[in-house]
């Protein structure tokens, strides 16, 4: 009975194993945090690449004709060709507007972070 109205406090012992058992539920935890970080980052990065494509497709989509300031015609590749810079803020990006039969133009957008494409996008155009 005399261990009951102890009231010096916690021994060291308990305190080991207090923190013993504290460690072996966290560690599993912290894991899938880590897991978790990397997975929410790559598809953050999935879906910002995906939205600048969508920009660059919707800003030809509303363009009367094709700005060749803006999109050289390139007699190499036969297609009109626009590449922007990636800075730190904003991912680079290859664009391709490519005739395919007299009045209809297949759009490719490449989406570049680092030097890598991360995600692509094609679709195709009426111009006059």
């Amino acid at each position: 009975m005399r261990w009951l109205t102890n009231r010096r406090g916690f021994t060291i012992v308990e305190i080991i194993m207090s923190i013993a058992v504290i460690g072996i539920i966290i560690a599993p935890l912290m894991g899938m945090f880590v897991m978790s970080s990397k997975i929410n980052q790559e598809s953050s990065k999935e879906f910002k690449s995906f939205l600048e494509a969508q920009k660059y497709m919707e800003e030809i989509k509303a363009m009367d004709s094709i700005d060749v300031s803006r999109y050289p015609y390139n007699s190499i590749t036969g297609a009109y060709e626009g590449t922007v810079i990636q800075t730190e803020d904003k991912l680079g990006a290859q664009v391709m507007i490519i005739p395919k039969s007299g009045i209809l133009y297949n759009i490719e957008i490449n989406i570049i972070d680092e030097g890598k494409v991360v995600n692509s996008l094609r679709g195709s155009r009426i111009f006059y």
